[in-house]
């Protein structure tokens, strides 16, 4: 990539901005919008939304989680209720 006037835009590692060359605070924010796991427990990764995501998005998670659960077991108990 390079700049209007034809510079590149990183060298070596660090970013040029506004034509001063090195590492430059919140020069890219990443949000995480999912995370794949393999199954794991349920303690564990909580734990590990406490590190990798806010507190708010931790919640949407977690509500995610659980309406997928909700979703799974009425959908048992019709196939249930079907088969009988």
């Amino acid at each position: 990539f390079q700049l209007a006037d034809g510079t590149p835009l990183a060298t070596q590692g660090k970013l040029k901005v506004d034509n001063q060359l090195g590492p430059v605070d919140e020069a890219l924010i990443v949000k995480r919008t999912k995370v794949l796991h393999t199954p794991i427990h349920s303690g564990t990764w909580n734990k590990a939304l406490e590190r990798l995501a806010s507190p708010e998005d931790a919640v949407k998670e977690l509500r995610t989680v659980a309406s997928e659960s909700r979703h799974k077991a009425i959908a048992r108990r019709f196939v249930e209720v079907k088969n009988s």
